[in-house]
């Protein structure tokens, strides 16, 4: 078994070793049919290329000629139809020759759409101003000093008005009236000192002696007095 096994194995290894050079040789045979190929190909395409040049080489050798004598035979034309345009005395004009005049516009209708009526603009006919002299020159001036002093005191007058109105917003609220109140005496109930009848403050007493009598250090009782409002003289406004 084990012989039969190693020779099948022998068997198996040459004949994949047979395959491999057949397979490269199969290989190097295309790669020399591929570049020949190219070769014959890169030869035709040279082969090609230089007869095109030669052949295009005499066909220009060829039209040489032809073309020269074409260009000679054009040159030739143009200066001899100048010299007969020179020497050329015209034809004669005829009246029917003339152009016909220019036909009249069409009306344009009033009702059409987009029409616009035409507007003939009033002219002004203008009247150039007298000469200025000396009496017209000193009475354009005294117009335009007492145009200028109007508008002055008209600007003086407004800031005036102005100026007064800001200090009547500035100024504080008015004090009340100095008079004496005409209203009721209230009735305060305090710890009023013992008085004789003629240290009791009166209407006619001044109101700095009525404050001097009620802090003057009196033994107390308890007594219902009348206060009558006092009023202090406002501060003169600056």
């Amino acid at each position: 078994m084990s012989m039969s096994a190693a020779s099948a194995s022998q068997q198996q290894g040459q004949q994949a070793s047979a395959n491999a050079q057949q397979l490269r040789a199969d290989w190097f045979t295309a790669i020399e049919r591929q570049q020949g190929t190219l070769l014959c190909t890169k030869l035709v395409a040279d082969i090609l290329q230089k007869s095109q040049d030669v052949i295009f080489q005499k066909h220009i050798d060829r039209q040489v000629l032809p073309y020269a004598i074409q260009y000679a035979r054009e040159s030739m034309l143009k200066s001899i139809q100048w010299e007969f345009f020179k020497m050329d005395p015209g034809e004669t004009d005829l009246s029917t020759w003339d152009p016909d005049p220019e036909p009249q516009p069409v009306r344009i209708d009033s009702w059409a759409r987009g029409a616009l009526p035409v507007i003939e603009m009033p002219e002004k006919n203008i009247v150039p101003a007298p000469p200025l002299t000396g009496e017209s020159m000193a009475f354009f001036n005294l117009i335009k000093a007492i145009a200028h002093c109007r508008g002055r005191s008209k600007t003086d007058l407004r800031s005036t008005k102005v100026s007064r109105a800001n200090l009547a917003d500035k100024q504080p609220p008015p004090l009340p009236s100095p008079r004496l109140s005409t209203s009721k005496p209230k009735v305060v109930a305090a710890i009023a000192p013992a008085r004789d009848a003629e240290k009791t403050p009166s209407k006619t007493t001044p109101v700095v002696a009525r404050k001097v009598l009620s802090r003057a250090p009196v033994p107390t009782m308890k007594k219902k007095i009348t206060v009558p409002p006092q009023s202090h003289r406002p501060p003169e406004a600056a």
